[in-house]
């Protein structure tokens, strides 16, 4: 079975009968969050949630294990309810036979459990035409239900925003609401965050204003992602860290906050290693922008840091405290960490593991470490 979860009717889920395994997706976390909620507590009393609700995540467990914890007699409640997080993990190659594995064992799982598998947004969902695969897809929907978390958009996007601030004791007009979505995106999470600023900011006035947002509420944070990679490159452990935590609290989405930040990473390490190499010719910051053409043979055409001149100084500056082994050293790492984010390291000496958000972590650790 197929559904559209609707936040104001979340009961839609088991309407027409509870089912025994559900499966969360789409880009919208905040349904996601209010999804599992609402189906915890339909299932599992509250007096029975220590004993009938457990949670697992895919980075820590496999197909196995999740079927055994369905397995399990419920101690209290009519229904054991498994929530297993991170199912976005079976898209990835590596992967894929536990997927497999598990879609082969879904229709064991009994009557007297809900497993809920929740798979987080990554950004080419919206082109994806399956959820894990077409066989895990059907898989599921056999078994039991896929249910889609949208996003809003348009006026529906709007409208909540003003219903949002309305229920905060505060006015926003649609044309406020809309500059809001502008600037913050259309993520729930984090306008609900924004909206919070907000409706404290204004204090005893009754409206928020464009005034407002243009004060309080920073753009959709790629400001943010390169200055955490300048901060990198600088050796700055805690103030990468800390801007690295900011990123995830804009975006709920580990891998795409992965993606981006490798991808900007990577290209300011090879800017930086061509600054190196032409400190070495003895060739200042300010003749990048009118390199022989003898220097341009050694340059790559893509990424080439004539392209960016006006930084060169900055990477120039940068390049003293990186020589070529210890660049070398990073993209070797950086390559690791991007293939263990898609693929998972089950290697017991892998530099990275199978959660994102920590390979990120470790590498930001290990780059601003010159040793």
């Amino acid at each position: 079975m197929e559904l559209t979860f609707k936040p104001a009717k979340p009961q839609d889920m088991w309407s027409a009968g509870l089912h025994k395994l559900y499966l969360l997706w789409g880009a919208e976390e905040r349904w996601k969050d209010i999804a599992v909620a609402a189906l915890s507590d339909h299932v599992v009393p509250e007096d029975w949630r220590d004993f009938d609700y457990e949670i697992l995540h895919l980075s820590e467990c496999d197909a196995n294990t999740i079927i055994r914890a369905a397995g399990q007699v419920p101690f209290g409640a009519e229904r054991r309810m498994v929530l297993v997080k991170g199912a976005e993990k079976w898209r990835e190659r590596g992967s894929a036979s536990d997927a497999e594995m598990f879609a082969e064992k879904a229709s064991s799982i009994p009557d007297t459990a809900c497993v809920v598998l929740v798979a987080a947004a990554l950004e080419e969902d919206n082109r994806r035409k399956t959820i894990i695969s077409a066989k895990f897809d059907s898989a599921i929907k056999s078994v039991g239900a896929t249910v889609a978390c949208g996003q809003l958009q348009g006026d529906a996007l709007k409208s909540w925003v003003v219903e949002q601030c309305k229920q905060a004791g505060k006015a926003m007009s649609p044309e406020t609401a809309a500059f809001l979505t502008e600037t913050a995106g259309s993520s729930l999470i984090r306008l609900d965050q924004e909206l919070q600023k907000l409706t404290a900011y204004v204090g005893e006035r009754p409206t928020v204003t464009n005034q407002d947002i243009q004060r309080l509420v920073s753009d959709i944070p790629e400001d943010t992602l390169f200055q955490t990679v300048d901060s990198v490159m600088r050796g700055d452990t805690d103030t990468s860290l800390l801007l690295l935590a900011e990123l995830h609290r804009h975006d709920p989405r580990p891998q795409a906050v992965a993606g981006k930040f490798l991808a900007i990473l990577s290209r300011q390490i090879k800017l930086v290693w061509q600054a190196r190499w032409l400190m070495e010719q003895r060739i200042p910051p300010n003749s990048v922008r009118n390199l022989s053409a003898d220097i341009l043979e050694m340059l790559p055409t893509e990424g080439c840091i004539t392209q960016v001149s006006f930084k060169a100084g900055a990477l120039f500056g940068m390049a003293k405290n990186w020589g070529f082994n210890r660049l070398t050293r990073a993209q070797d790492l950086l390559l690791q960490c991007d293939m263990a984010n898609k693929a998972g390291a089950d290697d017991e000496e892998a530099v990275f593991g199978q959660d994102v958000v920590r390979n990120v972590q470790l590498l930001v650790i290990l780059l601003t470490t010159k040793a």
